[in-house]
């Protein structure tokens, strides 16, 4: 299933303009991360590969690594071989119950094409639960992981000096390693291993002065008894692409993540203690001026 922005238009809105005296360049436009053409990704995904690890930053004194359109940067921990906390890019999905398609890797992932099948195989390490199929058709999105070795920011806005950037919103879904967590490897509908809730935290800041936050619930402490109009359980977990709105958050340069647990007991049931969500169509109102 596509996901349809719903917070404002895909598209570039851009305006120039030198009204103010002493001003030469003035540009308005809505950012949109990952790219909504495939095309501006792919030297990232080279020989059928289907996750992106972020290179160390040379000359970086504290190991963080970090992808960027120019705009907006997101910060990882761990290089090229393994990701300790903060992003990647991934293309990887996985769901229970379906038939493997003849073009799945063995492995359980997707090539990114977005036509194959998901695997009933182990899923990969980086996939979604789920559909990978983002808007526009494209295929990649950001693989969040929390950890004990995080980058100590999340996402930086790169022009703060001579603009701002108020974040609108993105698209959240948990991993599939989330989903297993709590309903068993096989996903079984009777099964919930959660005491408390897992509440998805941004918080915007400007300097080092708070902005405002906004929280997602992205799994309530008791599985659902509503059900939908065909008579299905409603699933209090999420397990497909969802809104999260972030106008809260105001004027930033800066945001970090945080999933924090209700009940601090759940934290051991997560392998290697990672909690790990998907996210996708980061998008953000910015305005420049020099």
């Amino acid at each position: 299933m596509k996901k349809a922005i719903f917070f404002l238009s895909a598209s570039m809105l851009l305006t120039t303009s030198c009204l103010n005296k002493g001003t030469t360049y003035q540009a308005s436009f809505t950012e949109v991360f990952p790219p909504t053409t495939e095309t501006s990704m792919s030297n990232l995904f080279e020989n059928g590969a289907t996750v992106y690890l972020f290179p160390v930053e040379e000359g970086s004194l504290t190991g963080d690594g970090a992808v960027s359109d120019g705009t907006l940067a997101f910060l990882s921990k761990g290089g090229e071989t393994a990701l300790t906390g903060g992003f990647a890019l991934s293309r990887q999905y996985w769901k229970e119950g379906t038939d493997e398609s003849s073009d799945t890797p063995s492995d359980g992932t997707g090539d990114g094409s977005g036509t194959d099948t998901p695997s009933t195989t182990e899923p990969g390490e980086y996939s979604v639960y789920g559909e990978v199929e983002g808007t526009a058709g494209t295929n990649t999105f950001l693989y969040f992981r929390q950890s004990g070795n995080m980058p100590e920011d999340h996402i930086m806005f790169l022009s703060s000096s001579v603009g701002t950037c108020a974040p609108v919103g993105m698209y959240v879904c948990n991993s599939a390693s989330a989903v297993r967590t709590i309903r068993g490897e096989s996903v079984d509908s009777t099964v919930y291993n959660l005491n408390g809730d897992i509440i998805l935290r941004a918080t915007g800041y400007l300097g080092e002065e708070e902005t405002g936050h906004a929280d997602y619930l992205l799994a309530r402490k008791d599985a659902s008894e509503l059900n939908d109009a065909n008579g299905e359980r409603l699933d209090s977990l999420v397990t497909s692409w969802q809104p999260f709105e972030l106008g809260d958050l105001g004027n930033i340069d800066k945001i970090r993540l945080e999933v924090r647990l209700s009940d601090e007991s759940d934290r051991v049931r997560f392998p290697n203690g990672y909690i790990d969500v998907c996210i996708d169509n980061v998008i953000a109102s910015v305005s420049i001026s020099y």
